[in-house]
């Protein structure tokens, strides 16, 4: 079955089940499926997954290990002076053109790159890329 197409955020999806595993706990089989089907076309999760998720009360469990600032500031402020460079553009397309706009700024005088700051640029990815532009 194909992935839904509304967007549910991990706590709506949660919410969710927490809610529908009170009557799937009570359900017969037959009713555990029609359950399972309707959970599928709302959340967009796999029938296995459901099932496991739904052997006990669902419960989001919280980060082992919170994330930590991988860049500096200075790479932070490089990439703001680049993403607006780039009319605001989005984190996949600002990462093919981030280390050509670079260059460009720099020879321009219009940003100035320290060897971390290229280092960083060059192999930020599009997820780190999007993290940091939500900022």
């Amino acid at each position: 079955m194909a992935k839904s197409t509304s967007c549910m955020t991990i706590d709506e999806r949660y919410a969710y089940l927490q809610i529908q595993y009170e009557c799937y706990c009570r359900a017969t089989k037959p009713e555990k499926n029609c359950l399972l089907d309707e959970m599928m076309a709302v959340t967009g999760l796999t029938r296995n997954h459901l099932i496991e998720l739904l052997q006990h009360p669902p419960k989001r469990q919280a980060r082992q290990q919170q994330r930590h600032n991988s860049y500096a500031a200075a790479t932070d402020a490089a990439l703001q002076v680049l993403w607006e460079a780039q009319n605001y553009t989005g984190a996949e397309r600002l990462q093919a053109v981030l280390w050509p706009t670079a260059q460009a700024l720099e020879r321009a005088g219009e940003l100035t790159l320290t060897p971390q700051v290229r280092q960083d640029l060059q192999q930020m990815s599009v997820s780190t890329l999007h993290r940091h532009l939500r900022q």
